[in-house]
């Protein structure tokens, strides 16, 4: 088995993707921070397609700066981690942009029903503040991360590098390990740490965050997301993980599920909320919902589908990795693509190495 196995022949095919994106749509730079990803290796085109997946989401004509980081490391830490920086800003400036950026229905309903909070200032991300049109360059910790956000992976963990077929053997989904994190960056985050009070500063996706029909982010209880004031969790089930659980508060609530082993895949008993689902588990295909839109949507991005008028709405990793391959303009080349990605994908998921988690 050999990781570096290169798709040099599939790269130039690949980058195409940059060029096809319109004017009315995100760009995302995926910057290798480690000198680690190969051009054309199964890193390389698990990061475009993810790339492909977030910028035919997204709408808005800015551009973003993704660092990403393979590493190899142990089987007991993390699956991936993320670093970025909530900037702080005015609790003022952040509604009137909000408002002023409403495009979409769901918009319509959240900016009617905006929470009140205590606390002067708010926490966004530089990428969640490009798409407000409020971004007026890094904080301290941007700048030194030379990025909107700063994202690692460890590859110590035996991957489904293509999942187009199913996760074959005993594995884990590398790209939507991937599609997590980088959303991590794009703004799907929470502040909420044990010890918070309701004067906290709240960050990204808490100013829609409640708990028995009120704006809430301390720690435990049943946290949920709401854009109609608290009265009902979107869909009826966006539960957030509340923190006290084990799991960071960053996500969705925890799927309930056997867990797997690194010799036996663990078993789904109840669909996760979305791809945003703290833990990763073996043999588990990730699953992107509407729910992962309706924060985007509500948080600032301008996103393409229309969610309440689409709840039903979802994306596997093996779609997306399809139109992904599909969009490449080259039928020859789509075509090698193919082939090669199968090939080295099957010979890449053979050996076995538990449920694991996300930070």
């Amino acid at each position: 088995m050999n990781k570096g196995r290169s798709f040099a022949y599939a790269t130039a095919a690949a980058l195409a993707l940059g060029s096809t994106t319109s004017a009315d749509a995100v760009i995302i730079n995926i910057i290798d921070a480690g000198g680690t990803i190969t051009p054309g290796s199964v890193y390389d085109v698990n990061f475009k397609a993810a790339k492909w997946f977030f910028e035919s989401i997204f709408k808005d004509d800015i551009t973003v700066d993704l660092k990403v980081n393979v590493v190899n490391g142990s089987t007991s830490g993390a699956l991936g981690l993320a670093l970025t920086s909530p900037i702080s800003t005015k609790q003022t400036d952040w509604r009137a942009a909000i408002i002023a950026d409403a495009k979409t229905s769901l918009d319509s309903v959240a900016i009617a029903n905006l929470a009140n909070f205590s606390s002067s200032t708010v926490g966004i991300s530089p990428a969640v503040q490009k798409a407000l049109g409020i971004y007026k360059g890094p904080d301290f910790i941007t700048a030194l991360i030379g990025a909107d956000s700063y994202t690692s992976y460890n590859v110590g963990y035996q991957y489904d590098y293509d999942t187009r077929d199913g996760i074959q053997g005993v594995a884990l989904d590398f790209l939507n390990v991937v599609l997590q994190e980088l959303g991590h960056g794009l703004g799907f985050s929470s502040g909420v740490r044990d010890g918070n009070t309701l004067d906290s500063r709240p960050s990204n996706a808490d100013m829609f965050r409640y708990k028995d029909g009120e704006w809430d982010i301390t720690w435990g209880g049943k946290p949920y997301f709401s854009i109609d004031g608290g009265a009902n969790p979107l869909f009826g089930n966006s539960y957030f993980t509340p923190g006290d659980d084990g799991r960071q508060p960053s996500h969705w609530r925890d799927a309930e599920r056997i867990r797997g082993s690194s010799t036996m895949c663990g078993q789904e008993l109840e669909p996760q909320i979305g791809g945003m689902d703290p833990t990763a588990n073996y043999c588990q295909i990730g699953v992107w919902t509407a729910n992962d839109l309706a924060v985007f949507d509500a948080i600032g991005w301008d996103v393409a589908v229309d969610v309440l008028q689409n709840p039903g709405w979802s994306m596997s990793t093996a779609q997306i990795m399809r139109n992904y391959l599909a969009s490449v303009p080259e039928p020859s080349t789509w075509a090698m693509m193919i082939f090669g990605f199968g090939a080295v994908g099957a010979a890449m998921r053979r050996r076995p190495r538990v449920s694991v988690r996300f930070v």
